[in-house]
């Protein structure tokens, strides 16, 4: 004992003190020694997340399982290829082929857990129908290529399943069921994956086919898989390929260049040269070709046999017609005549064309050779033929160019 009356532990016996002689929370974390507390001394299911830390549980301390368990509740859709072969007919049973490139063969009509999506009941291109909108796309093994419906669009494929079986039935483009040739063919259908499970290069390949190896697809359309033009890849290389054989320098300069091209392009047989339109030649002359008789056209006709000379003497007649007419008018007054005689009024210049003169009596119009003619200067009026009297009363006036 010390000298104050207390207990030390130089007076205590090893081991002699036990939990019945310890005051209730008389252990402190201060009186614990770092690391006194082990798992065996933890019981079962005693630690909850209330007692770890934010962030206090790393990648380091999850188990292998707990990690895959994680990828696996992340579900993604994506794209298979595998090929059909002797695929043939309005569809094919594709059960083997399309279960062995999936990850798993459940039936899946929405992307909540891993399986095969099917395209649904109907066509997915008749509007409003179709349950489901993944479409299986086709090409020829062979060639790589698109399949062509006969209608100007491309086949396509709808997969579907019962008990157990998967079926691939064409389509035409427009929705309409389509007959395949016997081909093999492959196809890109839907898959569901989970993160666990999704090929490392998923997001590389993208929904098409890889047609080159080592390139992802996402990088490598062919053109006949652009939707909004109708030319096919064969068809664009095709002419890719006439247009580097025909356009060189060469022929470029040929084509703008003042020498004759015809070995270049052709000349529809209606169309002239510009020789043939600027001969001379009475029986070949250049106006001819266009219907004009050159003879027909005033004194100088050698002239105008081209059609620069026709076109230039018809532009000169034009301009000199103001100068070559003088408008007339003329007015009869004090004169009678019922009967058909020549009138005693003259005008006072030759008309330059008969036909073409205009005259009035008052508000009656007078037709020439029915009320009158003329020759000249003088009038024939035509009473009696006509039965209209001119007299001496009336007043007529007479328009005409000379």
């Amino acid at each position: 004992m010390s000298a104050t009356g207390t207990v030390d532990t130089r007076h205590i016996a090893n081991l002699a003190v036990d939990t019945a002689e310890l005051v209730g929370a008389a252990v402190t974390n201060a009186k614990l020694g770092p690391d006194a507390v082990d798992g065996a001394k933890i019981a079962d299911d005693a630690v909850d997340s209330e007692h770890l830390a934010a962030g206090g549980i790393d990648g380091e301390h999850l188990s292998t399982d707990a990690k895959q368990e994680t990828l696996q509740s992340k579900f993604v859709s994506g794209f298979v290829q595998t090929t059909i072969a002797g695929a043939g007919g309005t569809e094919d049973t594709v059960t083997t082929e399309v279960e062995a490139a999936s990850v798993d063969d459940t039936e899946r009509n929405t992307p909540t857990g891993l399986g095969i999506l099917s395209t649904g009941t109907t066509p997915n291109d008749t509007a409003g129908t179709a349950t489901q909108n993944y479409k299986v796309q086709i090409k020829t093994t062979s060639t790589g290529e698109p399949v062509d419906d006969g209608a100007g669009g491309e086949v396509y494929g709808v997969l579907s399943e019962n008990a157990g079986a998967w079926t691939l039935t064409y389509y035409k483009g427009d929705g309409t069921a389509h007959t395949l040739a016997t081909a093999s063919i492959d196809i890109l259908f839907a898959n569901v994956f989970d993160l666990d499970s999704l090929p490392a290069n998923a997001f590389l390949l993208g929904p098409t086919f890889g047609d080159i190896a080592g390139v992802g697809a996402a990088h490598n359309h062919t053109l006949a898989e652009v939707t909004d033009v109708t030319v096919t890849a064969a068809e664009l290389n095709q002419a890719l390929d006439g247009i580097s054989a025909n356009v060189t320098d060469t022929n470029l300069n040929t084509l703008t260049g003042a020498g004759d091209a015809g070995a270049l392009h052709n000349h529809d047989g209606q169309y002239f040269t510009e020789s043939e339109l600027g001969n001379q030649t009475d029986a070949l002359a250049g106006a001819k070709l266009i219907g004009i008789d050159a003879s027909a056209i005033g004194p100088n006709a050698g002239a105008v046999d081209t059609v620069y000379g026709v076109l230039d003497a018809l532009e000169a007649a034009i301009a000199a017609l103001p100068n070559a007419l003088t408008q007339e008018r003329d007015t009869l007054t004090g004169e009678a005549q019922a009967g058909d005689a020549v009138l005693t009024f003259a005008l006072s210049a030759t008309p330059a064309d008969v036909t073409k003169v205009i005259a009035f009596m008052g508000m009656i119009y007078l037709e020439y050779g029915v009320h009158y003619t003329i020759s000249g200067t003088a009038i024939t009026w035509l009473g009696a033929t006509s039965g209209l009297a001119l007299l001496a009363g009336d007043r007529v006036n007479w328009h005409y160019f000379s």
